[in-house]
C-alpha cells in the first residue's frame, strides 16, 4: 500500500475534486531501465496500455543517453519525447528531431580539449577512449558501452587532478553555460539546465499545443530528482533503498497538490504509485487487468 501525504491541509476529497481528467495529464518518470527489471512486466504493460488509452502520454526523463533511452521506449512502446542525459536534450522519434537545451556534444568536448590543453588539466573523458576502454571504466558490456558513447549533449569526465583545480575548472566552464555534476565515480559535463527545466519546456510546448496546461505527474526515486518532483502538481516518489531518502522541503512542496510515497521499489515501486494515482480519479484497473 502506498504511504500517501495529506499534508498541508489538504484532504483526500479536496484533492481527487483537484485534479483533472487523465486525458490533460502528462508523466514524467526519471526511472527508465528500472522499469523493464521486473517479474510483473505484463502488468506494466497492461499499465501503460491503460494510460495510452485515457490519452495520457509517459515521457521518460533521465541520464541516459538518446540511444540508451531510445532502448528503454522502445521495449516499452513509448512513443512520446524524451528527455536525455538529465535535461541537456528533447528528442522527439514522432518526427524524428532533436532539441538542445544548451550545447551539443562537439561543441563541449571542443571546449573540454581546449581547457585541458590551455591549463594542462589531467583528465580522461568518454570521447578519449573506445567503447572497449569505456567498458572497462565504466563495468559495462560491449554493447552498453558502445550506446553509452553515443552521447549527444554531456560529456562524463574521470578527473585525475585535484579538487583545487576541479573548482577552477568548474568556474571556467560556467563561462561556457557548462556545469559539472558527480556521477559516482565520474564528472558529468553539461549545460546549466535539468530534468526539471526540461520538463517545463515540455510543459509548456504541451500547452501551445492542446490549447490548455497540463496537469503534471513526476515519477523519481533519487535526490537529484527533487528539482523535477517540486515542479510538478503531483510528485510520486518511488522508494529506493540503494539512495538516501527524496526530501521535499516542506514550504516548497506545500504548493504540490499531492505526495505519494511508495512502499515497494523499481518497477513495482512505479506501478504501485501509478495505480495509487488512478484511483484518485475513480480508475480501478485491478478489477480490469484480471481480465486482461
Amino acid at each position: 500500500m502506498c504511504s500517501q501525504h495529506y499534508a498541508f491541509g489538504k484532504i483526500p476529497s479536496m484533492i481527487s475534486a483537484a485534479i483533472p481528467p487523465p486525458r490533460q495529464w502528462l508523466i514524467f518518470s526519471a526511472l527508465d531501465e528500472a522499469l523493464l527489471q521486473t517479474n510483473e512486466r505484463r502488468s506494466l504493460e497492461y499499465l501503460l496500455t491503460q494510460l495510452e488509452r485515457h490519452g495520457v502520454p509517459v515521457i521518460l526523463n533521465s541520464s541516459l543517453t538518446p540511444r540508451e533511452l531510445a532502448s528503454v521506449a522502445e521495449a516499452l512502446q513509448l512513443d512520446a519525447p524524451r528527455v536525455a542525459e538529465e535535461g541537456s536534450l528533447i528528442s522527439y522519434p514522432r518526427d524524428l528531431r532533436t532539441r538542445y537545451m544548451g550545447l551539443d556534444y562537439d561543441q563541449i568536448c571542443q571546449i573540454l580539449d581546449d581547457l585541458r590543453e590551455q591549463h594542462v588539466y589531467c583528465f580522461r573523458g568518454f570521447h578519449d577512449w573506445t567503447a572497449e576502454e569505456i567498458a572497462v571504466e565504466a563495468s559495462l558490456n560491449l554493447a552498453g558501452a558502445r550506446k553509452a558513447r553515443q552521447r549527444r549533449a554531456s560529456e562524463l569526465l574521470l578527473w585525475q587532478d585535484s579538487a583545487e583545480r576541479l573548482q577552477q575548472f568548474a568556474l571556467q566552464l560556467r563561462q561556457y553555460e557548462l556545469d559539472i555534476w558527480q556521477c559516482e565515480r565520474f564528472i558529468r559535463v553539461s549545460a546549466r539546465t535539468g530534468k526539471a527545466n526540461a520538463m517545463r519546456s515540455l510543459h509548456a510546448e504541451y500547452a501551445q499545443q492542446w490549447g490548455y496546461k497540463p496537469f503534471i505527474i513526476a515519477i523519481g526515486n533519487q535526490p537529484d530528482d527533487q528539482a523535477m518532483l517540486l515542479s510538478a502538481d503531483i510528485a510520486i516518489i518511488v522508494r529506493n533503498e540503494a539512495e538516501a531518502e527524496v526530501e521535499l522541503p516542506s514550504k516548497v512542496a506545500s504548493r504540490l497538490l499531492h505526495v505519494i510515497r511508495t512502499q515497494q521499489e523499481g518497477s513495482a515501486g512505479w506501478q504501485e504509485g501509478v495505480r495509487n494515482l488512478l484511483s484518485l480519479v475513480s480508475l480501478n484497473v485491478e478489477s480490469d487487468y484480471i481480465r486482461y
